[in-house]
């Protein structure tokens, strides 16, 4: 069974991947894919995050970055 901090781990590691991804596409002029990446990267993050202050391991299946924080500890606003 894996830790907190290995399922954390998981998406972080996830996320570095798909910023690499995201580089590459923006380099390239693919800007729209490169978006698109770009979110991946900031909902694994937010999937990490959701683990880090909730007792399950598994974040919900959702792409909504807001509700994924809205779970969290974090204070965020509308800026």
């Amino acid at each position: 069974m894996k830790t907190k901090k290995q399922h954390i781990d998981y998406w972080v590691d996830q996320s570095g991947d798909d910023w690499e991804t995201a580089q590459i596409l923006f380099k390239n002029k693919k800007y729209l894919h490169a978006l698109f990446w770009s979110h991946l990267v900031l909902e694994k993050l937010c999937k990490a995050l959701w683990i880090a202050h909730n007792t399950e391991n598994t974040p919900p299946r959702t792409h909504n970055l807001i509700y994924l924080l809205s779970k969290t500890n974090l204070n965020t606003t509308e800026e």
